[in-house]
């Protein structure tokens, strides 16, 4: 399985693609605790959190995680694992939308947070691609799902032995 994390500034541009995508028939949302409206109405609810922290830039969270073309999940268990990755990763009390695409041949979904939760507080972002990528081989394990093969050796040299 693969999440692909992608932060930014505006929630209009990152939703208004996954709407495209509702009216072209590839996708659908399958958990959300926001309005379901028109893509400016989720746009105004996630903002009025947003106003909680006006100085970060970053609030966006979206990320996308994909399985392998072998392994299928239906919506409750995508629903399941995807509250599982966003309360592990920190949004246990965020605004958040789950979309599930089905444009590619393997299952995917696309999950759209604020990072600035209820209370006001952020959501760290301090080695969160680490984090992600260890908390996606336990989601894995959890739900019995393929299992990638990680290549424990490092093939990027280091500052010193580029010197050497």
């Amino acid at each position: 399985m693969i999440a692909k994390q992608i932060k930014g500034k505006d929630f209009y541009g990152v939703l208004a693609y996954n709407q495209k995508k509702i009216t072209q028939g590839h996708a659908y949302i399958i958990d959300s605790n926001i309005n379901n409206g028109s893509v400016i109405e989720k746009t105004k609810e996630f903002n009025i959190v947003r106003q909680l922290r006006p100085n970060l830039s970053k609030v966006v969270y979206h990320t996308s995680i994909n399985l392998p073309y072998s392994d299928k999940l239906s919506d409750k268990e995508f629903v399941n694992l995807a509250r599982d990755y966003l309360e592990e990763m920190g949004f246990d009390d965020n605004q958040y939308l789950i979309y599930k695409h089905t444009d590619q041949e393997h299952s995917h979904i696309h999950i759209v947070a604020n990072r600035v939760k209820f209370s006001g507080d952020v959501v760290s972002d301090s080695q969160d691609f680490k984090r992600s990528e260890i908390l996606i081989r336990k989601l894995e394990e959890k739900y019995n799902l393929t299992q990638l093969i990680q290549n424990d050796e490092n093939i990027v040299m280091t500052k010193g032995e580029i010197e050497k």
